[in-house]
């Protein structure tokens, strides 16, 4: 499945985002028609405290019209704070007005 695929990616910046969007291309016609595959994905990333690769997953969102939604950046947030990376997961949080989306319960506790 995806998860293991991106699990095994090494990168950084562009070449992550690159890697990323190669191995995403087969689901995502499946991601754009139900987002919560997108969630779990993200999810499963934070558990296995992958948060570069979650993060560049939530930028690759947008550029394949895969609707992005507060449960995807609250996920995201919770791959940064797993892998004690707390500056990642405030920018994000900064980030999800500019999106169009209000913070709500789950995310001010991710």
């Amino acid at each position: 499945d995806e998860v293991s695929q991106l699990l095994k990616l090494n990168g950084t910046g562009h070449d992550l985002d690159r890697l990323v969007e190669k191995t995403l291309g087969p689901v995502v016609p499946t991601w754009r028609e139900n987002p919560r595959f997108a969630t779990r994905c993200l999810s499963d990333l934070g558990n296995a405290k992958h948060w570069l690769v979650a993060l560049a997953v939530l930028r690759t969102m947008p550029r394949h019209a895969i609707p992005l939604d507060i449960l995807h950046f609250s996920a995201s947030m919770s791959a940064c704070n797993r892998a004690d990376h707390w500056q990642g997961a405030l920018k994000l949080f900064s980030q999800i007005g500019v999106a169009g989306l209000s913070a709500d319960t789950i995310t001010y506790g991710a």
